[in-house]
């Protein structure tokens, strides 16, 4: 594959970098689009954008280099390196819940009707992340004959970023179906929760790249298991949906 889209004199765009923000940018269309059926202010798509795409990558950053702590010993300054790769989305996502906690307590806004209309972007920029994961050769499958394998590294490979980027399109549609139609606020959330980690989980089994162990799987498939565990646990116990509207929410 090649990572890079275009070099301008000592300049180099890397399509990682490229496809990342472009994410971030469906995701904020998506808010900008739902924010007129759910009641949130139209802007206000882009000030939650903001504020998941800062607290998203510190947190997916710092993640990977505490579990990679020994590639930056030498070179401290390659923790800001975020356009060559080098994220952990399971940090990103634990960073941008904390954020969106923040900001729903800052705009009154009811805890899990934030959730649901933060979450429901995230799949849509999440595939389009992994599209740039492939560009960039990170993330990769393990070697493979099978006839859907991909040249990668020089290797024929499991298409796993491929894979992923479609099972993310295929968890983003069932999300706007459950909005339409959800009884309880915060089940498009426990519902993230329950579908993103059992496609991860199935796909580890496939990856190639280095991976950080756990106790009895890698860390990435026990971390799985643990949210699936928190969203059946989250879906199963919500209050029943109340109607009310918070007036300083109508403010913002």
């Amino acid at each position: 594959m090649q990572p890079v889209l275009i070099e301008i004199g000592p300049v180099t765009v890397y399509w990682y970098g490229v496809l990342f923000s472009t994410g971030f940018l469906a995701a904020a269309i998506h808010w900008a689009c739902l924010s007129r059926r759910v009641g949130m202010p139209p802007m206000f798509g882009v000030e939650l954008c903001i504020w998941v795409m800062i607290s998203s990558v510190v947190g997916a950053r710092l993640a990977f280099v505490a579990a990679n702590a020994s590639l930056f010993l030498d070179d401290p300054a390659r923790i800001l390196r975020i356009d060559r790769g080098g994220l952990i989305f399971y940090g990103g996502l634990v960073g941008a819940t904390l954020a969106g906690v923040v900001l729903a307590r800052r705009r009154a806004i009811p805890l899990w009707r934030m959730a649901d209309y933060a979450i429901s972007a995230v799949p849509l920029g999440h595939a389009i992340g992994r599209v740039g994961c492939l560009l960039n050769g990170c993330c990769y499958g393990a070697a493979s004959e099978r006839w859907w394998a991909i040249p990668l590294n020089s290797v024929m490979r499991h298409p796993v970023q491929v894979a992923e980027a479609t099972f993310n399109l295929v968890v983003y549609i069932l999300l706007l179906q459950l909005y339409k139609h959800k009884h309880r606020e915060g089940r498009v959330f426990a519902a993230y929760l329950i579908l993103y980690p059992i496609g991860r989980f199935a796909l580890e089994f496939l990856r190639g790249d280095e991976r950080l162990e756990g106790l009895w799987l890698n860390a990435a498939q026990e971390l799985s298991v643990l949210f699936i565990l928190a969203g059946v646990l989250l879906w199963f116990t919500l209050p029943r949906k109340r109607h009310h509207t918070s007036r300083r929410h109508a403010d913002v």
